[in-house]
């Protein structure tokens, strides 16, 4: 019964991290910085397989 309880607790704060880290580092807006650095999202620089 203890493993399941630690094992519990070990998902627990491992949820509790990540989503602390994701409401306070600004991923978001780095994320699009990014991304518009490396011009995601220009219709003229994409190419695809069929081209």
């Amino acid at each position: 019964m203890g493993t399941y309880v630690g094992v519990s607790l070990a998902y627990a704060w491992m949820a509790l991290v990540v989503t602390v880290g994701f409401r306070y580092s600004g991923w978001a807006d780095r994320a699009a910085e990014m991304m518009a650095e490396r011009g995601a999202g220009d219709e003229c620089d994409a190419s695809t397989p069929d081209e």
